[in-house]
């Protein structure tokens, strides 16, 4: 049946059922509401103050570089100086452990002719075995 301005359509009207998600009882004073907001706005500032590398206030060095940061960096990259991190660590501990063996500046990893063995013949990865530079 169509609706007319002469003669609408019957409106049915459904019990409501369950809970009420609406509070519709209670008064919330403005002072109240200013107190919430002004706490979100807190929260909010925090956590976006969260976001930086440096906490407020740090004096960060100007020649700091985050190379993650870089237009063209790949996370791949990301991974290889993390290998390269883990390895690096790990060989200093190796060292500090082994009684009569100091830390100079001369590190395994840069050697003059370019291998990158280990001085045991290891190959710094651990997977393969280390080849004579040359064969």
């Amino acid at each position: 049946m169509f609706a007319t301005h002469f003669k609408p359509n019957k409106v049915r009207f459904r019990k409501e059922r369950g809970k009420r998600i609406v509070e519709t009882a209670g008064y919330r004073s403005a002072k109240f509401q200013i107190e919430e907001l002004m706490a979100a706005g807190k929260r909010l500032t925090d956590f976006r103050k969260g976001q930086y590398d440096f906490p407020e206030g740090t004096q960060v060095d100007e020649k700091f570089s985050d190379p993650t940061r870089s237009p063209n960096f790949d996370m791949a990259d990301a991974s290889a100086i993390l290998r390269d991190v883990r390895r690096n660590i790990k060989r200093r501990k190796k060292d500090e452990d082994k009684p009569g063996i100091t830390n100079d500046s001369s590190d395994n990893a840069s050697k003059s002719d370019g291998s990158d063995k280990e001085p045991n013949g290891e190959h710094p990865d651990g997977n393969r075995p280390a080849t004579k530079a040359g064969v």
